[in-house]
């Protein structure tokens, strides 16, 4: 269907789609990760698990670094607290965990990292 290879990330999404949905998403679009962070609420939703399916791998990061690429359900029962955390959807939780993955890789933060986080 489409002329170029696609690629997509997205963070924090919830289910999109029906499984007939995430079938042919996932067959035009095989490189596709969704991130979530440790706890993140919003990746849950809706909770209706067969009327609405996500669609490609997941990605799950924590505050602390770590990275799962498509975790098994061994490894999210263990490893992924409840889901139940609002601020854990925010996209200072994102940017905190991706950057803490980033060092535990040890890769050098860019310049560019100086983004503005205000005090609550």
């Amino acid at each position: 269907m489409f002329a170029t290879r696609q690629v997509m990330y997205n963070y924090g999404c919830p289910r999109v789609g029906n499984y007939p949905f995430s079938v042919m998403y996932d067959s035009q679009v095989p490189h596709s990760f969704r991130v979530v962070f440790d706890g993140d609420l919003v990746t849950a939703v809706p909770k209706f698990v067969r009327l609405y399916k996500h669609v490609g791998y997941e990605v799950e990061i924590d505050r602390l670094g770590n990275v799962i690429v498509d975790p098994s359900a061994l490894e999210k029962h263990f490893r992924t607290p409840a889901k139940t955390s609002v601020s854990a959807h925010s996209m200072y939780a994102y940017r905190d965990g991706l950057r803490a993955a980033r060092r535990a890789a040890g890769l050098p933060e860019p310049a560019s990292y100086s983004l503005y986080r205000p005090s609550v």
